[in-house]
């Protein structure tokens, strides 16, 4: 089931109280749902943040929801006061057998003992509590994952990055402090499966490890990570996306689908800056996706370009939580690395 829900669940009263002055009573009925962000990957266990009225702008970041944003931030990414710790949390699998979902204190999320298998479906039912009613969203883990083959690529310097008038530390968007000065021109094929709806999400991390001056971090070991990638490719055209965010460029989504290539070999070409020596890698992450999390990271990409102004339309996030609000997506994904 697919569900649109607003960035904020006051939004609708502050646009009307701005424009004609009236107090508009809020929806009680808001109060008494969650909020759901949960993910399915694979290979591992699930995880889920329920909270309450948890917008887009105040929780995880979902814009670029994967296993990393549930493993690495610190808990301070996260608003302990909105999130919920002591909720009655199942996941069903292929509905079978339930596995308690306990809270973790560490990640600020709830996590099971079963580990996600290629074509589980998964259910996650929220028991209701005081002042929430009960929630519940489902997921289907893709059953395969696109390998990455035949890989080519080739380095070249990037004039621009040396120019005199370059500030770093103040033109971040468009070329950040650990950036080399040569770009990565790197090639692929993967096989879509034929006669079936895909989704997919390419991301390509440009990576280092290098010992820090003495002037930075006491000298400290230091890594980097940078997934900016561009190309001319038209499976990443998005006509919606108008303007560019941060340093992706306008009308480019690395999220799409196979209704151009369905059933066939298809040969990728991106391009990558190069993170600073010594120690420089790239990660090549295919990722097959729910349909869930396609048309939210869909709309979380047109989001992000928007406005606040209270006169432009307003953007519907996408999600799949029956009497609640959120998403819970699903991936099934393959690497490949260049250590270059």
């Amino acid at each position: 089931m697919t569900k649109k829900f607003p960035l904020y669940y006051i939004l609708g009263a502050l646009m009307l109280l701005a424009s004609c002055e009236t107090t508009v009573p809020l929806d009680s009925s808001i109060d008494t749902e969650y909020t759901i962000y949960a993910l399915a990957v694979a290979g591992q266990p699930v995880k889920a943040h329920i909270s309450h009225k948890l917008s887009i702008s105040m929780g995880v970041a979902f814009d670029h929801l994967d296993l990393d944003a549930f493993t690495k931030q610190s808990t301070d990414f996260y608003k302990k006061s909105l999130l919920i710790d002591d909720a009655s949390v199942g996941l069903t699998v292929n509905g079978g057998l339930t596995y308690e979902m306990a809270y973790d204190t560490t990640l600020c999320c709830y996590t099971s003992s079963y580990t996600a298998q290629p074509g589980d479906e998964l259910r996650i039912d929220v028991a209701p509590q005081v002042g929430c009613k009960a929630a519940s969203t489902v997921t289907q883990v893709p059953t395969f994952a696109a390998e990455v083959s035949k890989v080519a690529y080739d380095v070249y310097f990037d004039q621009i990055a040396t120019m005199a008038d370059r500030k770093w530390e103040h033109n971040w968007r468009d070329y950040d402090a650990y950036g080399a000065d040569s770009l990565m021109i790197i090639s692929f094929d993967f096989q879509d499966p034929p006669g079936e709806r895909n989704y997919y999400r390419l991301k390509v991390r440009s990576c280092n490890n290098f010992k820090a001056t003495s002037h930075y971090q006491g000298g400290d070991s230091v890594s980097t990570a940078c997934d900016v990638f561009f190309s001319s490719d038209p499976l990443f055209y998005d006509s919606r996306l108008v303007k560019g965010y941060g340093s992706w460029s306008p009308y480019f989504s690395n999220v799409f689908d196979d209704h151009s290539i369905d059933g066939k070999s298809y040969r990728l070409t991106v391009r990558s800056r190069k993170r600073l020596e010594p120690d420089t890698f790239t990660i090549i992450e295919m990722q097959s996706i729910s349909e869930s999390l396609f048309y939210y990271l869909k709309s979380i990409q047109l989001y992000r370009i928007s406005t606040d102004d209270v006169y432009s339309n307003p953007i519907a996030i996408d999600g799949n939580v029956d009497d609640g609000w959120g998403v819970f997506g699903a991936l099934n994904t393959r690497t490949y690395i260049i250590h270059r």
